[in-house]
């Protein structure tokens, strides 16, 4: 860093680090930090491989769909993420269904969220554009189970099939 350049305050009060920031050290929250990162790594290899049993139960019961893209299915990736694209869907009107159904996912990927264009990975992926804009995200945590997963699916093949069902009937009536 260079030190000409001149650092404002942030907070005001006591002269603690060279009179740039007020107020002690939260050590109970350090020491907390420190103990919550000691139980994550004692768990991690458990966590993980949880995590990678319902991700891979996921994307079985996604490719039963066939309407159903998973992104870098075949790369090294996160044991708990899967980013899928379905075709003749908005990722953030198939969000919003899944809301409505109590599923909490996330359309496009974290680095794009709340962005309106496709993810640039997805771009550079030469994933085409109307299957980027469906892409939704789904991360399992440490208290997902399988019927997790299982509602997730019927949920999702639920709306895919309705929608279809509404696409034929919409041009049945054309």
């Amino acid at each position: 860093m260079d030190k000409r350049l001149p650092i404002s305050k942030v907070q005001y009060g006591g002269s603690q680090e060279n009179n740039l920031r007020a107020g002690t050290e939260n050590v109970p929250g350090i020491v907390g930090f420190g103990k919550a990162a000691e139980l994550a790594i004692e768990n991690l290899q458990t966590r993980s491989e949880q995590a990678l049993e319902l991700r891979t139960a996921f994307e079985k019961g996604l490719k039963r769909l066939s309407s159903v893209s998973i992104f870098a299915e075949q790369t090294e990736r996160l044991p708990n993420t899967v980013q899928f694209g379905v075709d003749g869907f908005d990722g953030e009107t198939l969000l919003m269904q899944l809301d409505r159904k109590a599923i909490a996912v996330s359309s496009g990927s974290a680095c794009t969220s709340g962005k309106t264009e496709p993810s640039h990975v997805l771009s550079a992926m030469k994933v085409p554009i109307a299957l980027a804009n469906s892409a939704i995200r789904v991360s399992f945590g440490k208290n997902n189970t399988m019927s997790d997963v299982d509602a997730l699916l019927t949920a999702l093949t639920d709306i895919i099939e309705t929608n279809q069902h509404s696409s034929v009937m919409m041009a049945a009536s054309v």
